[in-house]
């Protein structure tokens, strides 16, 4: 597919989010106040990410699911609003918990809310992992889950030369509270 027939217009980043974007940090902390457009930041790096980098695997943590799902597929800057153009014209599938990307690319609606969770993603590796509001999520689990954002030679081979570097990459929003903040 034609990278042309696969543009589609985003809301542009505000400043910090796109210094935030344009970081080659590969374990970031993106911080701030509610409402301070942390979340929209992942949504939209994502969808660009993921249609420029086919097989890009991608998800997204919270505490509870209900919040992950409620955060990233309700709204007026939701993934299924985003992402609208492209569902029409049959670009990505949306469902409660994925997006999958006619490159193969994916983004996974995640929670951490207890152990189960290391158990069900061991071994699954992933590309870019963003754990929102990450001071809410035990350390532990963090650095557990942290540790299967890898990519093959392969996979590093189809990151665009803007981008070489940056790769896995593991993103963390937070408010400054919670249980990993102290």
């Amino acid at each position: 597919m034609a990278e042309s027939e696969c543009t589609i217009s985003l809301p542009k980043f505000h400043p910090k989010q796109q210094l935030a974007f344009d970081s080659r940090a590969t374990d970031l902390l993106f911080g701030g106040a509610t409402r301070g457009g942390k979340s929209f930041f992942v949504r939209r790096a994502y969808i660009v990410w993921c249609s420029q980098i086919p097989g890009l695997m991608c998800d997204i943590f919270r505490l509870h699911f209900d919040d992950v799902v409620a955060n990233h597929m309700e709204g007026e800057t939701s993934f299924p609003v985003l992402l609208a153009e492209w569902a029409r014209g049959g670009l990505v599938r949306i469902n409660q918990t994925e997006i999958k990307v006619w490159n193969g690319s994916q983004i996974s609606l995640e929670h951490c809310a207890d152990d189960t969770v290391m158990q069900k993603h061991q071994g699954v590796a992933r590309h870019v992992r963003t754990f929102e509001e990450s001071t809410q999520i035990s350390e532990r689990r963090v650095r557990w889950l942290s540790a299967w954002v890898t990519m093959s030679e392969e996979m590093k081979s189809r990151v665009p030369e803007k981008w070489k570097g940056c790769f896995p990459r593991v993103i963390h929003t937070s408010n400054p509270i919670g249980v990993s903040s102290g």
